[in-house]
């Protein structure tokens, strides 16, 4: 009963202590190779004289003990007032955005991932590979984008009209994804002497690719009229033996 009551107060003391320490993104969006900054807000009640850190990482890295930096050419950690506590995240990475963070004062602490989702991550692709060809009559487009967050969506615009591309392809081993498209036709995607014309909405950006090829346009063989009876014109009922004149018979 009495390792109970200890376990119980062990429990209050810790949703108290964590109650008295919040933090947040301070910026809407984040963009990798820009500053991120972590605003961490202590409660009124807590003692001001109380040590401050940040640390990253289930193993709590030290990275920031009060306002200095473990390594000042990556983070930056500064107090504010005794109710708030900052770091910063010089050119963000990828990396940054898989570990948690915790700030800590005293013995009471803030541990969180940094949450990415569609709203607040836009990063356009680093790398993208088009493939137009022509195989059995038949049209293919391949685009093959890495290193972008959100997964696009693509569409093939020709002659006011769009076809869209369909996922292939995906991979996200951290936080940026792979995406491979792909689109089969018929008919040829791209209109005489000009280039397959894609566009890509990423989030809220558009982005708008001209891929370069060199297959021919495909148009139309002639192919000559064949003529019924009912279709021929200026033949003559009874030919005209006295007249030396022919008639060239040809389709209405």
């Amino acid at each position: 009963m009495r390792g109970f009551r200890i376990m119980v107060i062990m429990i209050m003391i810790e949703k108290a202590l964590l109650s008295n320490v919040q933090w947040n993104i301070k910026q809407k969006m984040i963009e990798i190779g820009k500053s991120l900054v972590l605003d961490c807000e202590i409660s009124h009640n807590f003692q001001p004289n109380k040590s401050r850190q940040w640390t990253r990482g289930e193993e709590n890295q030290l990275l920031c003990f009060d306002n200095i930096a473990i390594d000042s050419n990556k983070y930056d950690g500064r107090i504010h007032s005794p109710t708030a506590y900052s770091l910063t995240i010089l050119n963000l990475t990828e990396d940054d955005l898989v570990y948690v963070y915790s700030c800590r004062v005293g013995f009471a602490f803030k541990k969180k991932q940094i949450e990415v989702n569609d709203s607040n991550l836009l990063h356009t692709p680093e790398t993208t590979d088009v493939k137009y060809e022509m195989w059995n009559g038949n049209y293919s487009l391949r685009l093959d984008f890495s290193q972008v967050f959100p997964k696009p969506l693509c569409r093939v615009k020709l002659n006011d009209e769009y076809k869209n591309l369909t996922i292939a392809n995906e991979k996200q081993p951290r936080v940026l994804y792979r995406v491979v498209y792909v689109l089969e036709s018929t008919e040829a995607l791209h209109s005489c002497g000009e280039t397959v014309n894609i566009e890509c909405d990423i989030g809220r950006q558009k982005l708008n690719i001209s891929a370069k090829h060199d297959l021919d346009c495909k148009r139309k063989e002639y192919k000559p009229t064949t003529c019924n009876e009912d279709m021929l014109v200026n033949m003559p009922k009874e030919p005209n033996i006295q007249s030396n004149k022919k008639f060239q018979p040809y389709c209405l």
